[in-house]
C-alpha cells in the first residue's frame, strides 16, 4: 500500500460511490456541488494542521468517501433542472413531441432498431422548450429509405415510460443496466412516427463512414465471407454479420473477447505504432521523441473512435496514453499506480463506470496479469528454447488474466470457459496478425492492388487455419465451470481467498493457509445453505405462455406450455434454476408422486391447491373448498362473486396477455372481495414459499 499510494485514494473514493449506490442517497446537483465546494477548503485546512497522524488519516478517509458519494449523486442527469422529465408527464396517456439527436445505434436489423437519443427540445403547440437528457428509443419495422445514422436530428411524437426492472428472478435487469448510462426512460415508435429534420455531419458519422469503407475493402479482398466477417470483427468490432454458431464456438473456447475491440486490441495497435515509429525515428532528440509520442497517442485515439469509442477502448486508450507519457518522462513507472490512477480519473469523470461490466472485467484482467504473470511465468524456465518459451509466455499470460476474471465470469454469466489455455496459444497471435495484415490490406490498396491481394490471401489462410484449430478445441466439449451460480457473498469470499493465497505464496506467511481453508469452508457452507431452502413456487413472466417451476427437495418440477421455446426458457427461468441448483423434472400431462399431484389444469403440492384457468371449460377442484393460487390467463372472464361462494381463494396471479379492460375488471372485483393478487405484467414473476401461501 505504501508503494501504491493511489490505491488507497481509489479504494476510499470507490467505497463512497458504492455507499451512494446501495444507500440510495437523494440530493440535488446544486446541494451536492455546494457540499463539495465546502469540503475542498476543509481538506486544505486539515493538511496544514499538525494533527495526530491517525486523526489526520481518518478525516482524509472520510472526505474521500464523501467525495465519492457526492460525485455519484451529482452525476445523475435527472438532477439537472433542464432534464426533459421536469417538463412532461410520463405514461401511456401523455404523448409529447420531442426533437433529439441520435447519439448511438445499439442494434439494427430488418425488424427493429434500437437507438440512444439526446433530447434537445420538447415541442409544444406554440413554442418549444430547450431540454436535455438521454432516451432509449425502440423503432419497429424501420424504414430503410430513411437511413437513420449517428448525428441525425429527428422529430417524433410518443409517450415515454421508465425503463422496467427485471421481470424474472436472477435475469438481466434493463433498468439497472441503463441507469449507469444515465438513461432512465424509453419509448416505442413505428418508422412512420419519426422524421429526420437534418443529417448533420458529426465526428461520429465521419468515423462510422470510414469504418464502413474499410469493411468494404476487406470484404472485396477476402473472398471467404466467414473469414472476412471475422477479420472485420477483430479489426473494427462489428459482429453483426457473424452467425450465432460461430459466436458460441468462440465463447465456449474462451476467446470471444478477440471479436470485440477492447484493451487488447488498442494495446496491439500501440505496439505496432511504437515499432513503426522506432524504425522511422531513431534519434534520441527530445523534440523528435515528443513528436513520436504525440503521433502515437493521436493514432491510438483515432483507432479508438474508428471502432466506435466503446467504454473499454476509451479506458484502454487513456491508460496506454498515460503509460507512453510516463515511460518517456520517467524511466521507471509503477504500473500499479498507473492502473489505479487511470481508474481513479475515469471514476472522477464518471462514477457510474464502477458498475459497468466492461470496466470491472478489464481492470480485473489487468490487475490479475500484473499480480500473477511473473510468479506463474518464473515457475518454469524455458528461455533456452525460444519457441517453447514463447508458448509458455502466452499460457502464463492467459492463466494470470483468468485468476480474477474466472470467478467474475461465473458471477455474471454462470459459465466460464475451461479451454482458454488451449486457445490462448492462438487467440492473441490471431488478433495481432489480423490487425496487422487487415490494415496492411487497406493501406496497400491505395498503393498497389497486387500487394493488397497478396496480403489478403495470407490473412485468409491464417484465419482458416486458426478456425480449424478452434473448432477442434471446441469439439472436446469440456467445461468445468458450466451452470454455476455465485452470489455477492460468494464472490467476496472468493476474492478474499485469492488475496490470502497470494500472500501465502509470495511472502510465505503460513497462517494465511489456515485463513484460506476457513474462507473456502464458508464458501461451501453458503452454497449448501442456499440449495437447502424450503419449497418454493415460481410463476415466470412470459407472454401468454405459462412457465411454472416448483422447487422441492433436490428437484425442480417444471410445468410449462408446450409452445414455450428453448430461447424463451433461457430468458425467463434458466438463471433462477441455476441459482436453485436442482435436478429438473419436466411434467407433461397428468403426474403424481408423494409431494405433487397434477391433473389437467389443477396442481396439488405440499397441501396447497394451484389452479390455472384459461377458459370456462377448465376444471375446478371437486374435493377441496380452497384454492391457494388461482392463475388467470388469456381472456378468462369469471364472476368472482360466484367463484367465492364455492371456494376460498388466497392469491390470484394474473399472467401477461390479459387485455387492459379485463385486467382492470379483475382488479376491481378482487379489491372488492379483499383477495390478494399479483399482476405479472406490472410486478414481474411471482415467487413465493409454498408454505406461506
Amino acid at each position: 500500500m505504501k508503494q501504491v499510494p493511489i490505491l488507497r485514494i481509489f479504494i476510499f473514493y470507490a467505497i463512497g460511490i458504492l455507499l451512494a449506490n446501495y444507500s440510495h442517497f437523494v440530493l440535488s446537483t446544486k446541494i451536492s456541488l455546494v457540499i463539495i465546494a465546502a469540503l475542498i477548503p476543509v481538506l486544505a485546512f486539515i493538511l496544514l494542521l499538525n494533527l495526530n497522524r491517525f486523526f489526520h488519516s481518518v478525516i482524509l478517509i472520510f472526505i474521500l468517501i464523501m467525495l465519492g458519494v457526492l460525485s455519484y449523486i451529482s452525476n445523475d442527469e435527472r438532477n439537472n433542472p433542464q432534464h426533459f422529465t421536469h417538463y412532461i408527464k410520463t405514461g401511456e396517456f401523455h404523448k409529447h413531441t420531442f426533437i433529439a439527436a441520435v447519439k448511438s445505434i445499439i442494434t439494427h436489423n430488418d425488424k427493429s432498431t434500437r437507438i440512444v437519443a439526446e433530447i434537445n427540445r420538447i415541442a409544444g403547440n406554440n413554442d418549444t422548450i430547450m431540454s436535455k437528457g438521454k432516451m432509449l428509443i425502440n423503432i419497429s419495422n424501420p424504414d430503410k429509405q430513411k437511413g437513420l445514422s449517428v448525428g441525425d436530428i429527428i422529430k417524433f411524437k410518443s409517450y415515454i415510460r421508465p425503463i422496467s426492472d427485471a421481470q424474472n428472478p436472477k435475469t438481466f435487469n434493463p433498468r439497472k443496466y441503463y441507469f449507469f448510462q444515465n438513461i432512465h426512460f424509453s419509448t416505442y415508435i413505428e418508422a412512420f412516427d419519426y422524421t429526420i429534420i437534418s443529417s448533420k455531419g458529426s465526428l461520429q458519422s465521419f468515423f462510422r463512414s470510414l469504418n464502413l469503407s474499410i469493411q468494404k475493402i476487406i470484404r472485396e479482398k477476402l473472398k471467404n465471407k466467414e473469414n472476412a466477417d471475422i477479420a472485420i470483427s477483430i479489426m473494427l468490432g462489428d459482429k453483426q454479420n457473424l452467425n450465432k454458431d460461430l459466436l458460441n464456438t468462440f465463447s465456449t473456447t474462451g476467446i470471444r473477447h478477440i471479436l470485440t475491440v477492447s484493451g487488447m486490441h488498442v494495446g496491439i495497435v500501440a505496439l505496432l505504432l511504437n515499432f513503426l515509429f522506432n524504425l522511422i525515428i531513431k534519434s534520441k532528440n527530445n523534440y523528435l521523441n515528443l513528436i513520436k509520442v504525440g503521433t502515437i497517442i493521436f493514432f491510438i485515439w483515432f483507432y479508438t473512435f474508428l471502432t466506435g469509442a466503446g467504454t473499454a477502448t476509451m479506458r484502454a486508450a487513456f491508460m496506454i496514453s498515460l503509460l507512453i507519457i510516463g515511460i518517456n518522462i520517467r524511466k521507471k513507472v509503477n504500473t500499479y499506480n498507473l492502473l489505479f490512477g487511470s481508474a481513479l480519473i475515469i471514476l472522477i469523470i464518471n462514477p457510474y463506470q464502477l458498475f459497468q461490466l466492461s470496466f470491472i472485467l478489464s481492470y480485473a484482467a489487468m490487475l490479475s496479469i500484473l499480480a500473477f504473470y511473473n510468479p506463474i511465468y518464473s515457475k518454469i524456465s524455458l528461455k533456452k528454447y525460444r519457441l517453447l518459451d514463447y508458448f509458455w509466455q502466452l499460457i502464463s499470460l492467459s492463466i494470470a488474466a483468468q485468476i480474477l476474471v474466472f470467478p467474475l465470469s461465473i458471477y455474471y454469466f454462470h459459465n466460464a470457459p475451461s479451454l482458454f489455455i488451449l486457445t490462448a496459444l492462438i487467440s492473441t497471435p490471431m488478433a495481432f496478425i489480423t490487425i496487422l495484415l487487415g490494415f496492411g490490406i487497406v493501406l496497400t490498396e491505395l498503393i498497389s492492388t497486387t500487394i493488397s491481394a497478396l496480403l489478403a490471401n495470407i490473412l485468409n489462410q491464417i484465419i482458416t487455419y486458426c478456425l480449424s484449430y478452434i473448432y477442434k478445441v471446441n469439439s472436446i466439449s469440456f467445461n468445468i465451470a458450466k451452470h454455476i451460480f455465485f452470489d455477492k457473498i460468494d464472490i467476496i469470499i472468493i476474492f478474499i481467498t485469492i488475496a490470502f493465497i497470494y500472500i501465502l505464496l509470495k511472502y510465505k506467511i503460513y497462517k494465511y493457509g489456515i485463513y484460506t481453508a476457513i474462507m473456502l469452508s464458508i464458501l461451501f457452507l453458503n452454497q449448501y445453505l442456499r440449495t437447502k431452502e424450503s419449497s418454493q413456487i415460481a410463476i415466470y413472466s412470459s407472454y401468454n405462455k405459462e412457465i411454472i417451476d416448483i422447487f422441492y427437495g433436490d428437484k425442480c418440477y417444471s410445468i410449462k406450455n408446450r409452445a414455450v421455446t428453448g430461447l424463451e426458457l433461457k430468458y425467463t427461468a434458466k438463471n433462477f434454476r441455476i441459482y436453485k441448483n436442482k435436478e429438473i423434472e419436466k411434467i407433461y400431462g397428468d403426474y403424481k408422486n408423494n409431494f405433487l399431484n397434477k391433473k389437467s389444469n389443477i396442481v396439488e403440492v405440499g397441501g396447497k391447491t394451484i389452479v390455472l384457468l384459461e377458459n370456462k371449460s377448465d376444471l375446478l377442484p371437486s374435493n377441496r373448498k380452497k384454492i391457494d393460487i388461482l392463475i388467470l390467463k388469456n381472456k378468462i372472464d369469471f364472476n368472482v362473486e360466484k367463484l367465492l361462494k364455492k371456494y376460498e381463494i388466497n392469491t390470484v396471479v394474473l399472467m401477461k396477455g390479459i387485455q387492459y379492460k379485463l385486467r382492470n375488471k379483475w382488479y376491481s372485483q378482487l379489491n372488492k372481495a379483499g383477495i390478494k393478487y399479483w399482476d405479472i405484467n406490472t410486478m414481474g414473476a411471482f415467487v413465493n414459499e409454498i408454505k406461506s401461501i
